[in-house]
Formats: structure tokens, sequence, C-alpha cells
């Protein structure tokens, strides 16, 4: 059992590296072209209102899917399969991209980069698998990571590239890493199926029965990663888990913190350094500070200190940053006091999702964490929709000032929900 057990972590340590490159690499795929994309809708002829639908459709796909996605990988116990898929169609997303330089070609793509997308619940589930129980907040920790480090990376690229061959050279660089993303994961498949089945060997020389039951092992199969191959999801079950009590109240919290991030960073801070008088080099160094800060929360997110401190601490403290940072984007004079309230933005962005995540998931067992995660995603699509919508209908009739006391609201009214879900259990339940 011991030799199950070594090799198996072995395997995990290897597979970690392997994946957080996939998952860069993954998300820059399905990112890079997005700062442009509007603009690009426009120069090609689009109106506002069809832009709104092409750009839509790419989380039009993320809600449909997420879900009986999450229940399929679930029932046939494979989450491999399901990476190899998403890095596929994500990179076919992006030859539409490239290939026909049209309206209807966009909407093609953007209907593959959300099927793409939606795959991201596999790899979570994924991570989650190659991390003990003890340490699921960690596997989260890690895979938002990798999410962040894409943003940064993409954010960055995509403004070089476009100065130099517009859409097409960004659409180009999609694809490449779309493939590179592919040939790893395929990559990561053998070196799991080469490495589990030596486990298995060690233990059963003779290919007999391993009655032991080590650590899941002997039930792996191809493509899975320590699941329960064709789990236990009648109709039942999934109520159970989708009726999850503690699932809803932490994804709730990722809700308000995707409309925040979505309303804040990606459009209407722009807009508040356009009016303290930031040129766009002063705006992307602004935007470039978000995201770093956030992918260094992210890493820091799984380690001692953040997790001594725990949920309890952390989403509460977060989310009353968020709505301080709200309301002091009203009163920025300068340049440098955006740059400060970057700082802060990027702790709250990168410390919400890696905790309430892995708190989601802690009452949901393993052959059931991908239809809890369907659900975690889908809720947390609906906030991507739902909270810019409200605030940019609020500035819109009230001003800036009624959109982000709007926003700084909704955010000190989850730090309070924060502090109850996170109070109310004992310390053994919140981690």
């Amino acid at each position: 059992m011991l030799i199950v057990c070594e090799v198996k972590m072995k395997t995990s340590v290897r597979l970690r590296r392997i994946l957080f490159v996939v998952v860069i690499l993954y998300w820059y795929a399905l990112y890079v072209h997005v700062p442009i994309q509007t603009s690009h809708l426009y120069k090609l002829g689009v109106s506002a209102g069809a832009a709104g639908i092409i750009i839509g459709a790419y989380g039009f796909g993320q809600v449909l899917l997420r879900v009986p996605l999450g229940m399929h990988c679930d029932r046939s116990g494979r989450l491999f399969p399901y990476v190899l898929i998403g890095t596929a169609v994500g990179t076919l997303g992006a030859i539409f991209r490239l290939g026909v330089n049209s309206p209807r070609s966009f909407l093609v793509a953007n209907i593959l980069g959300g099927i793409a997308a939606a795959v991201w619940i596999a790899v979570l589930a994924l991570f989650a698998q190659l991390f003990s129980q003890a340490e699921l907040h960690r596997a989260m920790a890690y895979a938002t990571t990798g999410h962040s480090t894409a943003m940064l990376t993409s954010s960055l690229s995509c403004a070089a590239l476009v100065g130099r061959s517009g859409m097409r050279g960004v659409a180009a660089a999609e694809i490449v890493a779309g493939l590179l993303a592919f040939v790893l994961a395929v990559v990561a498949y053998r070196v799991y199926c080469r490495e589990v089945h030596a486990a298995v060997t060690k233990v059963r020389p003779g290919g007999g029965s391993n009655e032991s039951g080590a650590d899941g092992v002997e039930n792996v199969a191809p493509g899975s990663y320590g699941g329960d191959s064709g789990a236990d999801l009648t109709y039942g079950a999934f109520w159970r888990t989708v009726k999850n009590v503690r699932l809803w109240q932490f994804a709730m919290l990722a809700f308000v913190h995707q409309g925040l991030i979505l309303s804040l960073v990606m459009s209407f801070v722009a807009n508040q350094a356009q009016v303290i008088g930031a040129d766009e080099k002063e705006i992307a160094a602004a935007t470039f500070l978000y995201w770093a800060v956030t992918v260094l929360v992210n890493a820091l997110a799984g380690r001692a200190l953040m997790v001594k401190l725990g949920a309890k601490f952390w989403l509460p403290v977060s989310l009353v940053l968020a709505a301080i940072y709200c309301l002091l984007l009203l009163r920025i004079t300068a340049v440098w006091q955006l740059f400060l309230l970057q700082i802060m933005g990027g702790i709250f962005g990168g410390t919400v999702l890696p905790f309430s995540m892995s708190e989601s998931l802690a009452e949901i067992p393993r052959s059931h964490r991908g239809t809890a995660l369907g659900v975690y995603q889908a809720i947390l699509a609906g906030g991507m929709v739902l909270l810019p919508s409200l605030s940019g209908a609020l500035i819109q009739r009230l001003g800036t000032v009624g959109g982000f006391c709007f926003l700084s609201l909704a955010a000190l009214a989850a730090a309070g929900y924060a502090y109850f879900i996170t109070h109310q259990r004992s310390p053994g339940k919140v981690r």
C-alpha cells in the first residue's frame, strides 16, 4: 500500500506542474483577444446590439453546459478526456477567428470558446483529485493561480500583438497556445496512465484483486484520477448535491466576486481612469498591476500564513476591501492613487475564489464534485451577467456615483453574509 501511495504522490506532483502550465495556456488561448474584441467588431461594422449578442454567446454556452457537463464527469468517472476536448475546441474557435474575419466567424468562435471554457469544471475537479481532502483549499488556490496568471499574460501580450499584426496576430497566438495546451494535456494523460499502471502492477504483480482498496487506485478508470467510475448520480443523488446548503452559500460569494470584477476591473475602472486624465499606457499599467497582485495573492492563498487565518478571516475582510475600493474609485484625482487602489483590488480579486470554492466543496463526496462544480460555476456566471447589467443601468440613470455605490453596497452585503456563514459553523467546519 505504501508503494501505491508514494507513486501516486509522485504522479500528483508531476501532473500538478504539467496541468498548471496547461491551465495558463488554455485560458490564454480563450482570453487574449478579449481586450480588443468589442472595438474590432465595431470596425467590422457590427452594431452595439449585435456585438453584445456575439460577446454574450461566450457566456451563454457556459451557463447551459456547466451543470450537465459536471454531472457527466461524475457519471463517467473520467476527467482527462474533457481536458483534451476543451483545449481542442478552444483551438478550433481561434481558427475561426483567424480564418474568416467576419461577424459570423466571431459568433462561431465565441460559441466554441464558451464550450471550451465550460470544461474548466473538469480541470478543477482534476486538481481537486490531485490533492488530499485536507488540501482541497490548496488545490483550488493552485488552479486559480494558473487562471489569473493567464489573465495577466494575455492582457500584457494583447496590446503588443495588435500593434504588430492586428486581430490575425492575436488569433494566431491563440492557436499556438491552444495547440500547446492540447499537447501538454496528452502528456499529462500519458504520465498518469504510466505511473498508476506501474503502481498497481507493483502492488498486484499477479494481476489479482486488491481487496484493501489502496487509495482508490484499483478503481481508477483510464483518464480519470482517483474518481469513482460510474458514480451514483440518480436524480436523488443529483438533488442531494444540488441542494447542499454550504455549496450555495459560498457560491453566492463567488457570484458577487465575479460581478464586481467584470463591472469594475474589466469595464468601469478604465472609464474612471480616463476621467482623471490617465492615458492608455497608464490604464494598461493599472490593469497589469491588478492582475499581478491577483496572481501573487492566489499563490499565497494556499500557503501557511493565509491558510492559518482561514476563510473566517479572509472572506469577510476581502469583501470589505472591495466595498472600500468601489467608494474610493469615486474620490481619486491622480494616477498614483489609482495604482494604490489596484493593489487593494488585487487582494480582493485573488482571495475570494480559492477560499469560497474550497469551502463550497468541503461537504461534497469526491464522486459528486463535478456536479457541485457545475452548480458553483453556473452561479458564478450568473454574477457575471446580473451585476454588470444592474450597475450599468444605474450609472446610465443616476450617474457614476449611483452605480459605484450600488456595487459597494453589494460587496458590503456579501461581506456581512460571509461573516455570518463562516462564524455560524464550528471551527472544524470552516477551514
